[in-house]
C-alpha cells in the first residue's frame, strides 16, 4: 500500500456514517402500527358482521349492541390503518412532518408520541373548531 492509499483509507474510516432518516424511528414505529392493526383487523374480519346481515334489534338487543360495537371498533382500526399507510408514505415521499393546510412543521414532539398526526396544532384546533390544541389524532 503507498503512502498516499494508506492515507486514503485513514481518512475514509473517519468520515462519519451516512446518518439514517431523521424520521427512521417515526417509520419503525409506523410500521409496527401497521403490523400491529393488520393483524387485529385479520383476528376479527370473521366476527364482523355486515349491516344487512344484523337481526333486528327487537331479536337480541345485546347482542345487536355487541355487534355494533364490534363492528365501530373495526372501523376505527381500518381508519387507523390508513393513516399510518399514509404517512408511511409520507417519509418516502418527504412530506411527512409538514402540515398540508398551512405548509408549516408539526411539532416534533406530537410526531413522536404520535406519527401519524395529518396536521399541525393550529389547523388541527381550526378544522375542530376548537381554540385548545388537539393532541389525539
Amino acid at each position: 500500500m503507498t503512502k498516499r492509499s494508506a492515507q486514503l483509507a485513514q481518512a475514509v474510516s473517519v468520515v462519519p456514517a451516512v446518518s439514517e432518516s431523521p424520521f427512521s424511528e417515526h417509520k419503525e414505529k409506523l410500521q409496527a402500527m401497521i403490523e400491529e392493526n393488520e393483524t387485529w383487523l385479520e383476528q376479527h374480519q370473521k366476527e364482523r358482521v355486515p349491516i344487512s346481515e344484523r337481526k333486528e334489534r327487537g331479536d337480541n338487543f345485546s347482542l345487536q349492541q355487541a355487534v355494533d360495537q364490534h363492528n365501530h371498533i373495526y372501523e376505527i382500526t381500518e381508519k387507523k390503518l390508513a393513516k399510518a399507510r399514509t404517512a408511511l408514505r409520507k417519509i418516502d415521499d418527504g412530506t411527512f412532518g409538514r402540515c398540508p393546510v398551512c405548509g408549516g412543521e408539526i411539532d416534533r414532539e406530537r410526531l413522536e408520541k404520535n406519527p401519524d398526526l395529518e396536521m399541525c396544532v393550529s389547523c388541527a384546533s381550526k378544522a375542530k373548531g376548537e381554540k385548545k390544541p388537539i393532541f389525539a389524532c
